[in-house]
């Protein structure tokens, strides 16, 4: 113990020298262009300034307090190229023809410095697909027919990010949600009908995971819905089926009325297909417990409804995602 205790009382007493060294090698190349407006608009003032902040404390309570002159020494250090740091950022050296004062120099660097922190905030603003994403998950914020201010909270920042307004979601899309759930499924595929790009989908995949678990508890809708369209954009991600077991949703319509609310329901669907003069087939899905929720929405309007499985999976025709 005696010999770690004396390594690190060197490791403290040499600590200002390190802390000399790295903070040369870090103000080294600023310094040297102090006097170009461009590479004086590449700092961030703002860091600088939060860096001192939280130095000046730390500083203060090793000298009068507890007595750590060296760790003081190298946080004042740290402190002194927080400062050099704020004088390249100001443009002190950069000719100016307003003639401003440091403080105006400061303030015009930090309105410059807010003004682009939207921009990096928009990482994926306006892509392929950006409507698609949002339809997405707001309809899987819904499925349970309940918005948790919670989840509405991701909306709004997904939709910041995308470079679009999110408005109020609408009763309607809310009401839908248990009228007619397989609408978050048709979204997903016109989503994927757009070939975005792969990280775009893997992101998407992210957020709907967020957002189920926002609310801190995932219910067994928005459970069936993560095991009906995560398999279908993995599936587009590798450019074929996942081998998985599918399951198809078999309708019988005996009036004019169940054929109609059968089209109503699902007249938009691409996977709705005949099998004899009374049976309607609608999927294949990938999961199960999506499909009974589907067949659950039309036994609601008194159509005999059933699940069973695909007599064969039916896979992706267009090629894989595109990277990047």
């Amino acid at each position: 113990m005696n010999a770690i205790a004396g390594i690190i009382d060197i490791l403290v007493l040499a600590s200002p020298w390190l802390a000399i060294g790295a903070a040369y090698l870090v103000v080294n190349k600023a310094w040297s262009r102090k006097h170009i407006s461009e590479a004086a608009e590449s700092i961030s003032i703002t860091a600088a300034f939060l860096l001192a902040l939280a130095l000046i404390p730390m500083i203060l309570s090793w000298i009068i307090v507890q007595g750590r002159y060296a760790a003081a020494l190298a946080a004042f250090v740290w402190l002194c190229l927080a400062v050099i740091i704020i004088l390249i950022g100001s443009k002190m050296w950069v000719p100016d023809r307003r003639k401003r004062n440091f403080l105006a120099r400061i303030w015009a660097a930090m309105k410059l410095e807010l003004a682009e922190l939207p921009a990096l905030l928009v990482g994926v603003r306006r892509q392929r697909g950006s409507a698609e994403i949002l339809e997405i998950l707001e309809r899987l914020a819904v499925v349970d027919e309940d918005l948790d201010p919670r989840e509405h909270r991701i909306l709004q920042l997904v939709a910041r990010s995308l470079g679009m307004e999110l408005g109020e979601i609408p009763a309607r899309m809310i009401s839908d949600a248990s009228r007619d759930v397989d609408a978050i499924r048709r979204a997903a595929a016109d989503y994927v009908a757009l070939e975005p790009a792969a990280d775009q989908v893997r992101q998407l995949i992210d957020l709907m995971e967020m957002v189920t678990k926002a609310d801190r508890q995932v219910s067994d809708r928005e459970r069936a819905v993560l095991d009906e369209v995560v398999p279908m954009l993995t599936c587009y991600l590798e450019g074929r089926h996942t081998g998985r077991e599918q399951f198809d949703v078999l309708m019988r319509a005996e009036t004019p009325q169940q054929w109609e609310a059968i089209l109503q329901l699902a007249g938009n669907s691409a996977d709705l297909r005949r099998a004899g003069s009374d049976t309607v087939i609608v999927g294949p899905y990938h999961s199960r417990s999506f499909a009974t929720l589907v067949a659950g929405q039309f036994g609601e309007r008194g159509i005999d409804a059933r699940v069973e499985t695909a007599r064969r999976p039916r896979g992706r025709d267009t090629a894989a995602a595109p990277d990047g």
